[in-house]
């Protein structure tokens, strides 16, 4: 499954959540912040706790993945595409696949959300989150 994912400024998760609401009607299905990860993870930690580090919305009848991000945001450049597969095996043919030739930003390994994730900019500097569902 591809589900596209947005990155917003950090602190204004629920202000773009609010605005696809009002703007689109969009329905938003889930919302997890960093302080719902176990205390060990580095998202419960110092600012990334009251980060929005996943959530799911559906726009016009997409599902669209939606988060705060610090890195540096470039307007026009905030897109994600995730890959969602119902195996280890799936998930990881394809991030080796996606990784000739590209630069991993997550090695893949299990998160506290799936038992497998890696994050990739392929070499056409698009990035790439695969996971299993």
């Amino acid at each position: 499954m591809l589900i596209p994912a947005i990155s917003v400024p950090d602190g204004r998760g629920a202000e773009a959540l609010d605005f696809y609401k009002e703007v689109f009607g969009a329905t938003v299905h889930s919302v997890v912040h960093g302080s719902d990860a176990p205390p060990d993870s580095e998202y419960a930690a110092g600012d990334s706790a009251g980060r929005i580090i996943h959530s799911e919305l559906t726009i016009r009848g997409v599902r669209i993945n939606l988060s705060e991000s610090d890195d540096d945001i470039i307007p026009g450049n905030m897109v994600t595409f995730n890959i969602f597969s119902d195996t280890v095996d799936d998930v990881t043919e394809i991030f080796n696949k996606l990784a000739k030739s590209s630069v991993v930003l997550t090695p893949l390994g299990p998160q506290f959300w799936t038992p497998i994730y890696g994050e990739i900019i392929d070499r056409f500097g698009l990035r790439w989150q695969v996971m299993q569902n």
